[in-house]
């Protein structure tokens, strides 16, 4: 539980700070998506040249055209998605972790014996990931879709959903337009984002700062969780990149009103195929500048914070 806490209140200060660039990297990956194979007439009409380009140009740009709303644009669902994902993440982790290592005294096994207990972390952290995924994938679909949205024709891309006045009422408008499907679209590429977020996040940073402390020398503190934080951000953040592309467009997608299903992509592989044949595979990357820029720092703070409010939930160390 204490972990599940200090993380969950981690997440939600970081993206806090965080979000327009967020909101950037979202529309970025957007943009271009009418060229995509399969995407309807309106929405091959309504291509444009790019809207977006800098990071720095497109917070201006936003903030100049639609204000300070349009840079917070779908922070509501945001901080959902923050305290179940990350709050499950971190609490999954920090309880089997806590479980192994008592297994582990028990049968006299303290020591690392070839990696074992670093191989298991990954796996660990894996596993909380796709946990954290499933219980999110709800929140980051509204997340999507809200700022996605703008009230600056120009500077409009993807399908445009119309907003909602409130979290409440945009969970309400999926399930009725859309089933609990709805709910779960591009789940099956938003699960495994996590899964490979949370093992290379959670997974690196215990091997990393163990590494710090045994080679040099440093001790537990904001030295040694910043530049740790710093090194898992880097892993995480390079390793996200297409799954987070992916599971975007799939979650923004139109929903055909016959089937039910998605309007542009049949799912993961689908979306994949018909992004890379129409815009070539450079799009994959599309907004991983953008991406680098919000997770890197978010990832940093996350980890750094975390740490500090261990004590602040009565944290018990191992």
């Amino acid at each position: 539980m204490n972990d599940f806490l200090a993380g969950g209140a981690a997440a939600l200060v970081s993206i806090t700070i965080m979000h327009p660039v967020d909101v950037v990297k979202t529309r970025l990956q957007f943009q271009g998506e009418a060229a995509s194979a399969g995407a309807t007439a309106a929405a091959k009409g309504s291509a444009q040249p790019a809207q977006y380009r800098g990071v720095f140009s497109s917070l201006v740009k936003i903030a100049r055209l639609e204000g300070v709303p349009g840079l917070y644009r779908g922070i509501m669902p945001a901080y959902g998605l923050q305290f179940t994902v990350t709050a499950v993440r971190f609490g999954i982790y920090g309880l089997s972790k806590t479980w192994f290592a008592e297994q582990d005294r028990a049968g006299g096994k303290d020591k690392d014996s070839g990696g074992t207990k670093t191989a298991r972390n990954f796996v660990l952290a894996a596993l909380s990931g796709a946990c954290g995924g499933l219980l999110g994938a709800p929140f980051f679909a509204l997340k999507t879709r809200a700022q996605v949205y703008s009230t600056a024709s120009e500077l409009a891309v993807g399908t445009q959903h119309a907003p909602q006045s409130s979290l409440r009422a945009a969970l309400a408008e999926i399930y009725r337009e859309e089933g609990m499907r709805g709910f779960f679209r591009g789940a099956d590429a938003f699960v495994p984002r996590v899964v490979v977020y949370g093992a290379a996040q959670l997974g690196v940073y215990d091997l990393v700062k163990r590494l710090f402390m045994d080679n040099f020398g440093l001790k537990e503190g904001p030295l040694l969780h910043f530049s740790t934080a710093a090194v898992a951000a880097s892993a995480a953040v390079t390793a996200i990149q297409p799954f987070d592309f992916l599971s975007a467009r799939l979650m923004n997608q139109p929903v055909d009103p016959v089937t039910g299903r998605g309007a542009l992509y049949n799912g993961f592989l689908d979306c994949a195929v018909k992004s890379v044949k129409a815009e070539g595979p450079q799009c994959l990357l599309k907004g991983g500048w953008a991406n680098m820029c919000r997770m890197a720092p978010y990832t940093v703070i996350v980890l750094f914070l975390f740490e500090q409010f261990k004590p602040a939930f009565n944290f018990q160390k191992e």
